[in-house]
């Protein structure tokens, strides 16, 4: 916060406020004071007239605290001693300024109500003294403008100091709201890589899983082969089986016939068992190989 209190012997030089003007502001203070209480009810009820400027006030129940303060204040004006505790109690007005938001204007518009009041009151008290009058108005003037700018910088400051801890609150919120984002984007940038190898894994998972596919392909394309070729070999056999039983059937019945004609029909009919059995056993052992074939297909 800016201190105005170090820099109130600058301000009085610079306003012209010399040890003269003090003098007659001390003469005026009887005056004025005597009729403060009055000016502070009709400074007051010009307040609650303003919508805007009752609004700040709010309940009139506060008034008689007010007018406490208000008197204080300008007891010590008119000690005109205008020293550093009177700066910082300036700045105190300020800051309360502030703080209720009673901007400038209407500051500077309740002071312009009270300074008519009170050189209302210095003209008929010092008519017959025109040249201390004009002094004592000049005088009284510059006390004002010095109060109303000691308490005007105040409040500009304040509403500066606050405007920057506003800046600094929301800078703040900013960069959590920065950080938040960014931890959620590294978040999800783990995520991601994390995914990313999951994925790597699952297309490498896949490429074997196809390599072992292409080989069970290849597996089962020559077992098919096999079991073609077993398909062959047997339609094969079952044709030579098929030309052994004719042959056979055939070698029967020629038997047959003979037997009938010769009288060794017996011979040749033993003959012909023997041959069956040869087909027989030809069977068997063509089955044997087919199933043997077939276990190997798979």
């Amino acid at each position: 916060m800016r201190n105005q209190t170090l820099d109130i012997d600058g301000r009085l030089q610079f306003i012209g406020l010399g040890s003269a003007d003090r003098d007659a502001i001390r003469q005026c203070g009887p005056i004025i004071l005597a009729k403060l209480d009055d000016i502070l009810d009709d400074l007051y009820a010009a307040i609650f007239a303003m919508p805007q400027t009752a609004a700040i006030i709010g309940d009139k129940s506060r008034v008689p605290g007010l007018k406490a303060a208000q008197e204080a204040h300008w007891r010590q004006l008119f000690a005109a001693e205008f020293d550093h505790d009177y700066a910082e109690r300036v700045q105190a007005i300020g800051r309360a300024h502030a703080r209720i938001g009673l901007e400038p204007r209407w500051y500077i518009g309740i002071y312009n109500f009270a300074y008519a009041q009170m050189v209302a009151l210095l003209v008929p008290a010092f008519r017959k003294r025109p040249e201390f009058l004009a002094r004592a108005i000049s005088a009284f003037g510059k006390a004002l403008m010095l109060d109303m700018e000691i308490a005007t910088s105040v409040y500009f400051d304040e509403q500066e100091d606050a405007r920057q801890r506003q800046t600094e609150n929301l800078a703040a919120a900013l960069e959590t709201a920065v950080k938040s984002t960014l931890e959620k984007t590294r978040a999800r940038g783990d995520e991601i890589g994390n995914a990313s190898s999951s994925l790597t894994a699952a297309v490498t998972q896949v490429g074997a899983c196809a390599q072992t596919v292409t080989g069970l392909s290849q597996n089962t394309a020559s077992n098919i082969a096999t079991v073609a070729a077993a398909t062959e070999e047997l339609s094969a056999s079952e044709q030579e089986i098929s030309t052994q039983v004719a042959h056979s059937a055939g070698v029967a019945r020629e038997a047959v016939a003979r037997s009938r004609e010769a009288g060794n029909a017996m011979a040749v009919l033993d003959r012909a068992g023997l041959q069956i059995g040869e087909v027989a056993k030809l069977i068997s052992e063509i089955a044997s190989q087919t199933n043997l074939l077939a276990l190997n297909a798979t």
